[in-house]
């Protein structure tokens, strides 16, 4: 049922990709459906729990109705660059490099500027990992209280990280791990149903998954939202 129409203006210009909307503002961006097709269509989200589905309609956005969000939002990062000028350092201690913090910095920028919100950060005990995750945190506006260190992350492979993030999911609508390789990019092929080879040092793949499927996360569960990493240029 319509509830209300808003005037369209002729001006936009509608980008080829985006996920969900978080305010009236950015009227002119394009949602994803399930079906895995991008419409003239946006999600005006008022609250955190609900969203109203907007279509054009001659000259007009019309809003259809209040509906409850379905889907649950995973990022899975894979920690920035670390350093080798430290051979007396363990594996689990090796700090980021110069390249890695510059990296770090500029990915935790492109998802604050693409509205990311994330309710905790997974991340494993390594150095390079927990740096990685409290630079997201900075640029995501997270406090620090809500990284979560689980020592599975570190050595674990798809099992463990399932594990851990159902754990969370179970809590939460909206979660970050940040991971190693092999295991990281495993883990996100299998989710995603396609597989991403290596995920390169702080590259993101968000993923979308049906809060139903969220317990179990099975095998190609969930929509690859977007993928993006340092080298990737086209924003």
């Amino acid at each position: 049922m319509i509830t209300e129409s808003i005037a369209y203006p002729e001006s936009i210009a509608y980008p080829e990709s985006i996920a969900c909307l978080e305010s009236i503002a950015y009227l002119e961006s394009i949602a994803y459906l399930e079906s895995g097709v991008y419409l003239d269509v946006s999600f005006l989200a008022l609250s955190e729990d609900n969203f109203f589905p907007v279509t054009r309609d001659s000259e007009k956005l019309v809003i259809q109705g209040t509906h409850k969000r379905t889907m649950k939002k995973i990022f899975l990062v894979r920690h920035a660059k670390s350093s080798w000028s430290f051979p007396e350092l363990e594996d689990i201690e090796r700090p980021l490099s110069k390249r890695g913090k510059l990296d770090a910095r500029e990915m935790s920028g492109r998802l604050a500027a693409k509205k990311v919100k994330v309710d905790c950060i997974l991340t494993g005990p390594a150095r390079r990992a927990r740096k990685t995750a409290k630079r997201m945190a900075v640029a995501l506006g997270i406090d620090k209280k809500n990284i979560i260190v689980k020592k599975k992350l570190y050595t674990g492979g798809v099992r463990e990280l399932r594990e851990v993030l159902t754990e969370q999911l179970k809590k939460h609508d909206r979660v970050m791990l940040v991971g190693h390789n092999p295991g990281l990019s495993d883990f996100a092929g299998e989710l995603g149903g396609k597989s991403l080879y290596e995920m390169p040092t702080s590259a993101v793949a968000a993923l979308e998954v049906k809060k139903k499927d969220a317990t179990a996360l099975k095998k190609s569960c969930a929509h690859i939202a977007f993928y993006d990493f340092p080298q990737n240029r086209k924003l």
